[in-house]
């Protein structure tokens, strides 16, 4: 009965990790749907938009998800991004990102507004993607942190002596609480989550726990 209770719990856990390994999530925010903007970036040509997923197979070892944000804008280059991460018990940092592509400066830091983050909605903890000049842009990266749903900013300059910015219109809002999918979620976006999913070793480590104790018990 033991033998075959564990051969169930190990068929279980493949077939879930099987799953795991075949995700992908897509979505999208433009202006007047899901993302304000300003001054040009106050057009329907202007959107963020994301996929996320754990199956490429050129993922580096441990970092098993893969995330690609394209944004453009019809006029006035991009110059950074925010994208929010989690900073609680275990602090996103930038340990948890390999193989950034779209720019060479990046930081993990809280960024507050005022100059240099011009009419961001309220402090944001998470990753500064910088040094970039284009209005159409693709940053990506790999991360040992699954999806969870929450905020970005983004800003030029100035246009007569105005800021040029876009967020996600549920920056302000509390971040949805439920599992990721595809599309947005009340104006929010996909981005990293602060602890890891569990791997398949616990996952295996803990069923055996369960077992072990199971069979003391009946002894």
């Amino acid at each position: 009965m033991l033998k075959s209770t564990y051969i169930a719990l190990v068929t279980m856990v493949i077939s879930l990790a099987g799953v795991a390994s075949a995700t992908m999530y897509e979505g999208s925010l433009s202006y007047g749907d899901g993302l304000f903007a300003t001054q040009q970036w106050a057009d329907p040509n202007t959107f963020i938009s994301w996929t996320i997923t754990n199956e490429d197979l050129e993922a580096p070892a441990g970092f098993d998800w893969k995330y690609t944000y394209t944004l453009s804008v019809p006029k006035k280059d991009i110059s950074h991004i925010l994208l929010e991460a989690s900073n609680g018990e275990h602090p996103f940092t930038a340990a948890n990102l390999a193989d950034v592509t779209g720019t060479d400066a990046y930081e993990v830091d809280t960024f507050t507004p005022g100059k240099s983050n011009p009419l961001l909605p309220a402090d944001l903890y998470g990753v500064k993607f910088d040094d970039l000049s284009d209005t159409d842009l693709v940053i990506s990266f790999y991360s040992d942190r699954a999806p969870v749903w929450g905020d970005f900013y983004a800003k030029d300059g100035k246009n007569k002596g105005k800021d040029v910015v876009m967020y996600n219109t549920g920056f302000t809002d509390p971040d949805p609480i439920d599992p990721p999918s595809d599309g947005s979620n009340a104006g929010h976006l996909l981005r990293p989550d602060t602890t890891p999913e569990p791997s398949l070793l616990v996952l295996l480590s803990l069923g055996g726990a369960g077992l072990l104790r199971r069979r003391h018990t009946f002894l």
